[in-house]
């Protein structure tokens, strides 16, 4: 029973593929005719240039040069980037980094 069952996918497969390639050989006929007979563009030949209208050239923006803008001064009072707060945390963690790493370097 197994072996006919065995068969008969065989077969299947076997038909299936078969139908692939003849579908394959008729596709390529079908194009190779009409390749032939000038009804499907070549993909040598050059597709016509689209012609873009002429447009006048847009006007450049006028920007101000270095010189011609008002000097701008630098606030100090919005917010500084180290306040003392967070200079006193950070020489803390510092501190204890170099201690864990001196204890470590003395162990060995």
């Amino acid at each position: 029973m197994l072996v006919f069952l065995a068969l008969g996918w065989l077969a299947y497969v076997g038909f299936l593929l078969a139908a692939l390639v003849l579908v394959g050989i008729i596709w390529v006929l079908g194009n190779l005719v009409l390749w032939i007979a000038d009804l499907k563009p070549r993909l040598t030949r050059r597709k016509p240039a689209v012609r873009k209208p002429v447009a006048s050239p847009r006007p450049k923006p006028i920007v101000a040069s270095v010189r011609d803008r008002p000097e701008a001064h630098v606030a100090t009072d919005i917010w500084p980037k180290w306040t003392p707060a967070r200079r006193q945390y950070m020489e803390r963690e510092l501190s204890l980094w170099q201690e864990q790493f001196d204890a470590l370097a003395s162990r060995t």
